[in-house]
């Protein structure tokens, strides 16, 4: 039997499916803004963060203004993640305009695969669905939702294009046959990590527990390292590929690992500096402290109120 939140998601991609699809992402950003106002831990959670990372940049009138981007954009993303399906039917093309793509081709042509990488930045299953269409798939590197349905029901929808999903819970041999078979390996690196899995490096100069698994692969594959990251506007996106990485350290020791982790960190940091409102702020980055270090900034942050 379907558990509630499936039968809900099943229902909300039935309507948004059958919608005008530019009344579906209206209605997402208003679902979006209701959760804003409705939802106030996580709204605490964004001001937070946003005052964490962004206080000496920010009034706090403009954090707020932020905040409500960002759950806008969140059920916009939710209910175009719901229309993919449609969407691929229709061809991605009418939807996506894509940058920078011959970096993509040229790291691929050296015969090692690549590995992409974004955040939470925008819509990034569009980015892995709007690659397979186009020629190269990706192998999707994520965590299974906890509800087996909705876990299926966005495995078949990654794969519609070509793609392949990849448990995170055992991804090793996956990624590295994806590798080996000259595919690209798409991984999320901007959650926090929690136990002793994950490697502190700075982002926006607190040390955040950072998963080590994409360096990891780097260093052991030689695989080309890839920057994608998508800005959605007006119903569309523009989807931008960056050169891959020069300049990679050569050998796999802890140094090396967390060097190329803080390297790949620091990328993801200047994209969200640049456009704060398409990152995913409710998430509680900073959640992991350092051995010695107990302060949790969601715990102890009071948000201020715009004057």
């Amino acid at each position: 039997m379907k558990s509630a939140p499936a039968i809900l998601v099943q229902a909300l991609g039935a309507v948004a499916r059958r919608c005008p699809h530019a009344w579906s992402l209206a209605a997402g950003r208003r679902m979006g803004g209701l959760m804003s106002r409705v939802v106030r831990s996580r709204r605490r959670r964004v001001l937070a963060n946003l005052e964490l990372a962004l206080s000496q940049s920010l009034t706090p009138a403009q954090r707020h203004q932020i905040m409500r981007q960002v759950f806008q954009i969140f059920g916009q993303t939710l209910v175009e993640t719901l229309m993919l399906p449609k969407m691929v039917r229709q061809g991605l093309d009418r939807y996506v305009q894509i940058e920078g793509w011959e970096h993509l081709e040229k790291a691929v042509q050296a015969g090692r695969g690549a590995i992409v990488f974004t955040g939470h930045f925008g819509n990034w299953e569009m980015v892995a669905l709007a690659q397979g269409a186009r020629g190269i798939p990706m192998d999707v590197v994520g965590r299974p939702p906890a509800d087996a349905h909705l876990a299926q029901h966005l495995s078949v929808t990654r794969t519609l294009t070509g793609n392949r999903d990849i448990s995170k819970y055992e991804a090793a041999r996956p990624m590295l046959r994806s590798l080996r078979e000259g595919r690209t390996v798409g991984l999320v690196i901007d959650q926090n990590v929690g136990g002793d899995h994950g490697i502190f490096v700075p982002f926006f100069g607190r040390p955040a527990s950072t998963t080590p698994a994409l360096a990891i692969l780097a260093l052991k594959t030689g695989a080309p390292l890839v920057p994608v990251f998508d800005y959605p506007k007006d119903g569309r996106h523009h989807i931008i590929y960056d050169p891959p990485l020069e300049d990679m350290p050569r050998g796999r020791g802890r140094a090396d690992i967390h060097a190329l982790t803080a390297r790949v960190t620091s990328i993801i940091e200047e994209k969200v500096r640049r456009r704060p409102d398409l990152w995913l702020w409710m998430h509680n980055r900073w959640r992991s402290r350092p051995p010695g270090e107990t302060t949790n900034p969601d715990e102890t942050s009071q948000p201020t109120e715009p004057k």
